[in-house]
């Protein structure tokens, strides 16, 4: 999120810094921005995220200002497909609270490609490091 936060910050500055001339006049515009997503909000259809950050720009009567979700450091889970795209844009930092109940969630695929592939992994201690430090 905290990229997302940095780019609405930049549009918003944007926005407030543009000078549109009108008649001879000189207007000045800003805007709102609100984030939402599928991670920090729980939602996972497009009409519910834009409907949660459309929510969130409405809830406070605010202008010129960037609105994020409240409990970003509380976020659930990433997916395995947005773990891998956190990994690729080196957000280790974001990662690493949730790398447990990512080899959980890996442990299905891992067990049966051991099993396929003859790998001969010992995937017993996903299981016990999980009980062992949650």
């Amino acid at each position: 999120m905290t990229e997302a936060k940095i780019v609405a910050e930049r549009l918003r500055l944007r926005v407030a810094n543009a000078r549109i001339n009108y008649r001879e006049q000189v207007l000045r515009v800003t805007a709102s921005i609100a984030v939402a997503n599928s991670w920090h909000d729980d939602e996972h259809s497009c009409e519910r995220i834009l409907q949660t950050a459309q929510d969130r720009l409405y809830a406070t009567p605010m202008e010129n200002h960037v609105f994020m979700p409240e409990s970003v450091g509380e976020a659930h889970t990433p997916l395995i497909a947005e773990a891998l795209v956190m990994l690729h844009k080196g957000m280790l930092t974001e990662l690493r609270p949730h790398l447990r109940a990512l080899l959980k969630n890996l442990q299905p695929l891992l067990a049966q490609a051991n099993q396929d592939l003859a790998l001969g992994w010992d995937l017993s201690q996903i299981d016990a490091s999980e009980n062992t430090n949650s």
